[in-house]
């Protein structure tokens, strides 16, 4: 006699007991996590939430059904903002590039660089609307824009091998720093979920979502600097190198003060539900998994956060009145 599989995120406490492995207080923990955190997308919520190990939720998960009860939820209201604005932009400034007739097989190359990173931008826009588990078109979007991006670096990094006049070359060469500081405002807006989801899917280990949450604070210091190389360096007295110092600084200056409330930037460029969902999954560290804790580590990096930004805040209206 076969059963169908029980809806993990539908289910009564009776019917979950169903389930090899859990009783009635496992049952009663996966509905107070689907009741106050987030329906259970993945085993390692599952895990989480249950207390079962990784090899029993292996063993079960034939006996469960994962789909959401309800649509899931999307990005925060800002990732889309800045998301959709960044993307839109992308696909408009890209095709201005694209040579309308092309003779040559360099030509062909830097058109076809152009339309990845085109098809890049689309992939990201229907990301934000597709609330699924696995974030299909927002992996597919990255994977061609970093072979776009590739492809447009190569081009301008050997100019002497290839057929594009100077003219050419400098348009290009203000493009691709263009294309560049508009996906890092992408990614930093859209990263955090794209990597959760990911993580969910195929079931990271919670030390993985730590490293990914500290990387990401430490990209917008690695950033910060970057926006002063280009304020230095690369000023081609156009709009968007002070319109990207403008974003970082205020973003950083956001960030510090969310940091100082004990909120990473990670879990601040989560949708509620995402960050709810993510502090869960870091309460379940063990002591020795949990890193050494240094209480004050947040604040020092906060307040930093807050005096770069309103260094690279100065720096960037010092740059327009000297254009």
């Amino acid at each position: 006699m076969s059963y169908l599989p029980i809806l993990i995120n539908l289910a009564t406490c009776e019917e979950l007991q169903k389930i090899k492995g859990i009783g009635p207080k496992r049952a009663a923990r996966i509905i107070s996590y689907r009741n106050e955190i987030s329906e259970i997308s993945a085993p390692t919520e599952l895990i989480a939430a249950s207390g079962l190990s990784p090899l029993q939720v292996k063993e079960l998960s034939k006996q469960i059904d994962w789909s959401p009860s309800q649509e899931l939820v999307n990005y925060s209201s800002s990732t889309v903002i800045f998301t959709l604005l960044s993307s839109i932009v992308t696909i408009i400034f890209s095709f201005s590039h694209i040579m309308i007739s092309p003779t040559t097989n360099t030509q062909y190359v830097l058109n076809l660089a152009i339309i990845l990173v085109i098809f890049s931008a689309c992939g990201n826009v229907i990301e934000l609307f597709r609330g699924r588990k696995m974030p299909f078109w927002g992996l597919l979007a990255l994977l061609l824009l970093m072979t776009g991006i590739f492809t447009l670096s190569i081009l301008v990094l050997l100019p002497s091998t290839h057929e594009l006049s100077p003219n050419i070359i400098s348009s290009l060469k203000t493009a691709l720093v263009l294309l560049v500081l508009l996906n890092f405002i992408v990614y930093l807006n859209i990263g955090p979920s794209l990597y959760l989801r990911y993580q969910l899917a195929k079931g990271a280990s919670i030390r993985t979502l730590r490293i990914a949450e500290t990387l990401y604070g430490y990209t917008y210091i690695f950033l910060a600097f970057i926006s002063f190389y280009i304020l230095i360096f690369l000023n081609s007295e156009l709009w968007y190198e002070e319109l990207f110092s403008l974003w970082i600084s205020f973003t950083l200056v956001l960030n510090g003060f969310e940091m100082l409330k004990g909120t990473s930037p990670f879990l601040f460029n989560l949708s509620s539900m995402e960050a709810n969902r993510m502090r869960f999954l870091l309460r379940q560290e063990t002591p020795y998994e949990r890193p050494f804790p240094k209480p004050d580590r947040t604040t020092i990096i906060g307040n930093f956060y807050i005096v770069l930004g309103g260094v690279i805040l100065i720096a960037t209206f010092a740059t327009l009145l000297l254009i």
